[in-house]
């Protein structure tokens, strides 16, 4: 039997008008590649890997619980400087309710101030490296800094990965392959 992983990257800043507009297309595109799959193997499982940044990987994380897909979490470094990192109270405890509730999840490097968008870079290269096919929720523009979702889209185009881009900027937000 085999395991197929779908890992996810994008955009820390989404509002909820955003989230409402891109839940039901990840959704779909995520039960498409289930669906694809399970036609080639019936007997095959599938897992969802998300560093649970706010934003985009909390919202695909919710989107994978809900379909009953395991989910494995990927911190860039300890839980509780991770949690710093967040905005808002809010969105701290909307990690806590998933991160509390999954029993697969680890952290890779010791937290280091000075190299933060490195950490989250290797973090997104991890992440592609896990996976099989990466959900990016992304505005298709460049990366304003190391570690960004641009950068992490191209290390896995260059790694083969199937990515699946879904731009919340879109008034009609779509899955686009590449």
């Amino acid at each position: 039997m085999a395991t197929l992983t779908i890992g996810v990257t994008g955009h820390r800043a989404l509002d909820l008008e955003k989230e409402q507009k891109i839940r039901p297309v990840l959704g779909r595109a995520m039960s498409e590649i289930i669906a694809g799959k399970k036609t080639g193997d019936a007997s095959a499982s599938f897992r969802a890997l998300s560093a649970l940044a706010e934003g985009a990987d909390i919202l695909f994380a919710e989107v994978a619980r809900e379909m009953g897909i395991h989910l494995t979490v990927i911190l860039p470094f300890q839980k509780e400087e991770y949690l710093k990192t967040f905005s808002t109270d809010e969105k701290r405890d909307k990690f806590k309710k998933i991160y509390d509730a999954v029993d697969d999840r680890t952290y890779l490097r010791e937290y280091n101030e000075s190299q933060i968008n490195d950490l989250y870079l290797n973090v997104g290269t991890e992440m592609v490296d896990r996976s099989d096919y990466v959900v990016a929720i992304w505005n298709e523009k460049a990366a304003k800094g190391r570690g960004g979702t641009a950068e992490v889209v191209a290390y896995a185009l260059q790694r083969g990965k199937t990515v699946i881009v879904i731009n919340p900027e879109e008034d009609h937000p779509f899955a686009k392959y590449l």
